[in-house]
């Protein structure tokens, strides 16, 4: 039995996969795509090996994973916006220090609109509905109740669970060192994280991002650099400089990818913001139009 694991970032997916490997034992293998050196890095995979039962997890951060793979199960982990953001901005300060500058507006916006981008397609693709017979397992019902979270589990593999093993392997994962599948050292317990800090993230920057993430209509700073890099991803192909791009509605059918492109260069003008304005230049590079590039750099330029 395979099960593909399709998981938002920070939404659990970690404590649930330990728990999964220490229930199963050696009837489990494994697979993060595109991390282990063993990994083949494909989906379905091709390299599960002999052991009755396979778990395979993606984020799928280009949203091209298929859904409809026979013989398989889906498995999807999602998280509630405003925990799930503030545990991946703790994460990427923890991580990479002063390359992640969260404080930093142009940043901030930047990266938030990204991020938004990225939540609501996942969702979309595969909540919106999940796949026939997957398991949607939300962080909050892992995290209050992890006993029938991880049970759920285990039928999603074919198998009955065993209550008494499954709170055993529960409280090993909830009050001392654990062994992580992956890495292969030992791991702190699940502790829950709440959103109450956002690392120096202002304020009124997160509140517009669970706008932003809900669609609820308000127009913001966000709402406009996203509708940027919603032209980005409906242009031209090339490098764009930021996270991969994603399915985005096209501003009409009569644009054309110049006319897209000139539209995404002008608003990043009229934005102000850097970080966007360096991605929107790359795309004109990547597209020959390099003048239009150099014309967006002396446009954001500060005065000496």
């Amino acid at each position: 039995m395979q099960v593909f694991i399709k998981s938002i970032p920070r939404s659990g997916h970690h404590f649930l996969s330990t728990m999964l490997y220490q229930y199963f034992g050696d009837d489990i293998r494994y697979c993060f795509q595109a991390g282990p050196e063993a990994c083949c890095g494909r989906t379905p995979c091709v390299a599960a090996g002999p052991r009755p039962l396979f778990m395979q997890k993606s984020h799928d951060p280009r949203l091209t994973d298929p859904r409809d793979v026979l013989s398989v199960r889906y498995l999807i982990q999602i998280r509630e916006p405003a925990g799930q953001i503030a545990s991946e901005i703790e994460r990427a300060r923890a991580r990479r220090g002063d390359a992640f500058p969260i404080a930093e507006r142009d940043f901030a916006e930047w990266w938030l609109a990204h991020q938004a981008r990225y939540y609501r397609a996942f969702r979309a693709r595969w909540t919106a509905p999940p796949p026939e017979g997957a398991l949607v397992l939300d962080y909050g019902a892992l995290r209050d109740d992890p006993e029938a979270a991880l049970a759920r589990a285990i039928r999603l593999f074919g198998r009955a669970p065993d209550g008494a093993r499954v709170a055993q392997v529960v409280a090993r994962n909830r009050t001392r060192l654990a062994r992580n599948p992956r890495l292969d050292h030992e791991t702190l317990p699940f502790r829950p994280r709440a959103a109450a800090s956002t690392g120096g993230l202002p304020p009124d920057l997160f509140a517009d991002y669970l706008d932003l993430v809900a669609a609820s209509g308000r127009a913001t700073r966000l709402t406009r650099i996203e509708a940027v890099l919603g032209l980005l991803a409906a242009g031209p192909p090339g490098p764009a400089g930021g996270p991969p791009g994603l399915a985005a509605t096209p501003p009409g059918p009569a644009a054309t990818p110049d006319e897209t492109l000139s539209a995404a260069a002008a608003a990043a003008a009229g934005l102000g913001n850097a970080r966007l304005a360096g991605q929107v230049r790359k795309a004109l590079a990547a597209a020959g139009r390099e003048a239009e590039a150099l014309a967006l750099k002396r446009a954001l330029a500060k005065p000496p």
